[in-house]
C-alpha cells in the first residue's frame, strides 16, 4: 500500500510538473512577429492546453514550461522612403526581405505605416490584386494607391474592401476610358468621384 501510494505521488508530481494546462506565464514565445498564448494554443480561463497548436509552432517542454518558436515567412518586400522591409502572410512588418522577392513601393517612411496598410496589404492579396498597384501612397491621412495604369485611387480607412470593390467596378464600367482617368476617390459612401485628365 505504502509502495503505491508513493508512485501515485510521483505520477501526480510528474503529471503537474509536465501538465499539459499551463498559465501564460509559464509560456515563453519566441517569434519574429507578435503572438500571444492564446494565438497559438486553446485555452480557458488564463490556463492553455499546450499540446495541441492553432498554428505550425516549434515546442520544447521544460520542467512546468513550454518554449515556443515561431518564425513567420516574408511574402513581399515593401521599399518605404526609409528603408526595404519584408510583410509576412498576416500583414506584419519586419525587418527581413526576400531575395528576388516581389516589391511594392510605400512612398512614405516606415514609421507611418498603420494596422490600416496591413489590412489592405491582406485585402490587395486576397483579391490577387498587388501585381496591378504601383506604389502605395498617402493622401490626407488616407490609404491611396496607384495602379499600373497611373490612377490615383483614393480609399476611406474605414471600409477599405468595399472601396477596392467600387474602384473594381469603375474600371470595369469605364474600361473603354481607362486612360482618361486620373483619380477615383472612394471616401464618400457609396459613389466614386473621377478627376479626368487633362486633354
Amino acid at each position: 500500500m505504502k509502495r503505491f501510494l508513493i508512485i501515485l505521488i510521483l505520477l501526480i508530481i510528474i503529471f503537474f510538473a509536465f501538465s499539459p494546462f499551463l498559465p501564460q506565464k509559464f509560456i515563453n514565445i519566441d517569434s519574429n512577429v507578435p503572438l500571444k498564448a492564446q494565438d497559438i494554443f486553446k485555452g480557458f480561463d488564463g490556463f492553455y492546453f499546450t499540446y495541441f497548436t492553432k498554428i505550425p509552432v516549434v515546442l520544447h517542454r521544460k520542467l512546468l514550461q513550454v518554449d515556443v518558436s515561431y518564425e513567420e515567412n516574408v511574402i513581399y518586400n515593401i521599399k518605404f522612403a526609409d528603408s526595404i522591409l519584408g510583410i509576412t502572410k498576416n500583414g506584419y512588418i519586419i525587418n527581413k526581405t526576400l531575395n528576388d522577392g516581389p516589391l511594392i513601393t510605400a512612398n512614405f517612411e516606415k514609421e507611418k505605416w498603420t494596422d490600416n496598410f496591413s489590412n489592405f496589404f491582406l485585402i490587395l492579396m486576397n483579391y490577387n490584386y498587388l501585381n496591378q498597384v504601383k506604389s502605395l501612397e498617402i493622401y490626407e491621412k488616407n490609404i491611396a494607391f496607384f495602379d499600373k495604369k497611373d490612377i490615383l485611387i483614393i480609399m476611406s480607412n474605414d471600409n477599405l474592401e468595399g472601396n477596392l470593390e467600387e474602384y473594381l467596378k469603375v474600371l470595369q464600367a469605364f474600361s473603354k476610358k481607362i486612360e482618361e482617368i486620373q483619380s477615383i476617390d472612394l471616401r464618400y459612401n457609396n459613389q466614386a468621384i473621377i478627376i479626368w485628365r487633362e486633354r
